[in-house]
């Protein structure tokens, strides 16, 4: 699956410019990335434009749902395939 392939590259010794080792910092960052965009794809209770709103610190001034996105007209799929 892409999410582990993601996982390792971000892992990988000398991953960094140069081939440096990049600190555990910013490892520790690109993972929770990661996690975070896993998290949003698999979701599929929450309105798509809140959630992005949401995660930039803004709100959707017409509430919960926007009623155009895949979750609001129940297209929405628990399954992700992150390889396609």
């Amino acid at each position: 699956m892409l999410e582990g392939r993601l996982r390792r590259l971000v892992k990988r010794p000398g991953g960094g410019k140069g081939g440096a080792r990049r600190p555990r910092s910013m490892i520790t960052k690109d993972l929770a990335a990661i996690d975070k965009v896993d998290e949003y794809l698999k979701r599929v209770t929450v309105c798509r434009r809140v959630a992005l709103l949401n995660f930039f610190g803004e709100r959707y001034a017409r509430g919960g749902k926007c009623g155009n996105c895949d979750v609001c007209v129940g297209s929405a799929s628990a399954h992700v395939d992150l390889a396609s």
